[in-house]
């Protein structure tokens, strides 16, 4: 019992380890090998993942399911609990794919945000953040269910907010045309 108690501890301690020593590398060569930050501040879109450190999360992500892959084998070795992270790891990818998804969704609408300020309309910033979320979440939506998660409930409330919206603008327009055409017939008398 002591025996599987100590291997259990050994294995534990060398995933700290392992997890630790990968984020340090991993972190390194994404900040000097690749200067992921370096090219995001080049192309003025390090404010599109609003500020965030993009290679520490990807090592930080990376490093946890290593971390969390010892601990499923030393708990293995205890014979107890370990279905739980079996669950979670299982899981993990998913995770992944949804992070990468969430960056990926955050540089293309900040790509529209700007497409529709510096478009020949005139559209104030207001328009290009509307622009920049309503593109953001359409992106994630479907990369959701490209990935496989399930939204049903998700696409009927999006379903009605869209209804809701053209419903209000076509609200809006009418009565705007309404004022619009009453004021010019009231000038032509």
């Amino acid at each position: 019992m002591i025996d599987t108690i100590i291997q259990s501890i050994i294995v534990f301690l060398f995933g700290i380890v392992v997890a630790r020593f990968l984020y340090d590398i991993l972190l390194r060569f994404l900040k000097e090998g690749i200067g992921i930050e370096e090219y995001l501040k080049k192309k003025r879109l390090e404010d599109a993942i609003f500020g965030m450190d993009i290679s520490m999360a990807i090592a930080y992500i990376i490093s946890i399911y290593i971390f969390l892959y010892y601990a499923r084998e030393s708990l293995k070795i205890l014979g107890m609990f370990y279905s739980y992270l079996d669950t979670i790891l299982n899981y993990y990818p998913l995770f992944i794919y949804t992070f990468i998804l969430t960056i990926f969704s955050l540089f293309i609408s900040e790509i529209a945000r700007r497409f529709v300020i510096k478009s020949k309309i005139p559209f104030s910033d207001e328009e290009g953040l509307i622009a920049k979320y309503v593109s953001f979440f359409v992106i994630f939506y479907l990369g959701l269910e490209v990935i496989g998660i399930k939204l049903e409930i998700l696409s009927y409330t999006i379903k009605l907010i869209i209804a809701s919206i053209l419903f209000a603008f076509s609200l809006a327009f009418g009565i705007g045309y309404g004022l619009a055409i009453s004021e010019r017939l009231k000038g032509r008398r």
